[in-house]
């Protein structure tokens, strides 16, 4: 804090026995040091924007793991759920896997972090809930909804 406030950041006034800590937002630098305090919502905004402009709609959309826990760093992966319709046609299924190429490429392009896809069909989710797979106690936990039907709504219903 000292160092902040020598930097001119941080504002300090004495109140009483107290001293009152304030953002100083004229700082130069005030504006930037905003933009890297919200770059997760930035991430957050991003994919929903990505995802809602697919071609082939997916089922459910989400971000899970490190990224959604907020304790990733620049070699994490961004860790995304995707629950797509199980009756793809082949050139469905080769349009989906595009949308994911091309998400994942503008994902790594704006944070520099590799896109890691759980691509999986509504059977395959409702088998791993049935089996209770390890993974499915993690999204439950950590899961950030970005498209679709809710992943809990999905999971209670048997998917």
């Amino acid at each position: 804090m000292h160092r902040l406030v020598r930097q001119g950041l941080v504002l300090t006034e004495p109140v009483g026995n107290a001293i009152i800590c304030r953002f100083n937002n004229e700082h130069l630098a005030a504006r930037s040091i905003r933009e890297l305090i919200t770059l997760r919502s930035s991430l957050l905004a991003l994919l929903r924007a990505e995802i809602s402009g697919w071609a082939i709609v997916s089922v459910h959309a989400s971000l899970f793991g490190s990224a959604a826990r907020g304790d990733g760093d620049t070699e994490s992966d961004l860790d995304l759920l995707v629950v797509r319709r199980d009756d793809l046609t082949a050139q469905e299924k080769s349009s989906w896997d595009d949308q994911l190429a091309a998400t994942g490429q503008r994902a790594r392009i704006a944070t520099g972090n590799p896109a890691n896809w759980f691509d999986i069909t509504r059977s395959d989710l409702s088998q791993a809930v049935e089996a209770a797979e390890p993974i499915v106690a993690q999204w439950r936990r950590d899961s950030i909804p970005l498209a679709g039907e809710s992943l809990t709504a999905l999971i209670g219903l048997g998917a």
